[in-house]
């Protein structure tokens, strides 16, 4: 099942490059949600901090409906999880989506595109 790296509406970045720099940038300020520990939420996250080399709060929940509900009240700022979690948010515009875990386009999402450095 792809993921889908998300934030909370209002966040600042518009693209992915702005994304990145941003975090980087703010490591120290920023929270990341996820359905629990040991989650595909939370593994997702630990990949992205890894490839990026940056260290950011995690916040554990007991599901991915809190851990939604509080990116949409803006509690947290970041979460990575399985598009049929996020489809539904990032089509209705209450997040901003930053990037996918699939090789392929996702139908669901026909507005999420692959950057053109990764082919």
């Amino acid at each position: 099942m792809p993921m889908t790296l998300i934030a909370r509406g209002n966040f600042p970045a518009n693209d992915f490059k702005e994304f990145l720099a941003y975090v980087k940038a703010n490591k120290d300020k920023l929270s990341y949600a996820n359905a629990g520990l040991g989650a595909a939420s939370h593994l997702c996250g630990l990949l992205f901090m890894s490839a990026i080399e940056t260290d950011f709060t995690t916040v554990p929940y007991k599901g991915t409906g809190p851990a939604m509900n509080d990116l949409l009240g803006g509690q947290v700022d970041i979460m990575c999880d399985q598009t049929t979690n996020t489809t539904g948010q990032i089509i209705g515009g209450k997040v901003k989506v930053y990037g996918v875990t699939s090789k392929t386009r996702v139908p669901s999402l026909p507005n999420i595109r692959r950057s053109p450095s990764r082919g």
